[in-house]
């Protein structure tokens, strides 16, 4: 019962939300190249692996340009990407997932 609950509200936010989505979508694919969302795989319940949704908030491949940036700003991070990170607006794909 309590899944259901999660499913319906999940649903209502991404329902809710559409609009926001939508506009971050097209910042994020003028702002740099590659795809709107990063799919990061997290370990879930019973030690199962799953995807987990974000909005991509730095360049592609930025793993592979190095790990931990010492300073200010760091290249890695697009310019739409200080934005959606300042607010944690990444974090609202994550309704995906319920």
């Amino acid at each position: 019962m309590i899944r259901f609950f999660d499913f319906i509200l999940s649903l209502v936010g991404l329902v809710v939300l559409a609009p926001i989505f939508t506009i971050l979508a097209i910042w994020i694919k003028i702002d740099s190249k590659g795809p709107v969302f990063y799919k990061q795989v997290r370990v879930g319940q019973n030690g199962i692996d799953f995807g987990l949704f974000k909005f991509r908030s730095m360049v592609v491949d930025a793993d592979k340009k190095g790990l931990i940036t010492v300073g200010g700003r760091d290249p890695r991070i697009t310019r739409s990407g200080y934005f959606i990170r300042k607010y944690k607006l990444d974090e609202l794909p994550q309704l995906i997932n319920v």
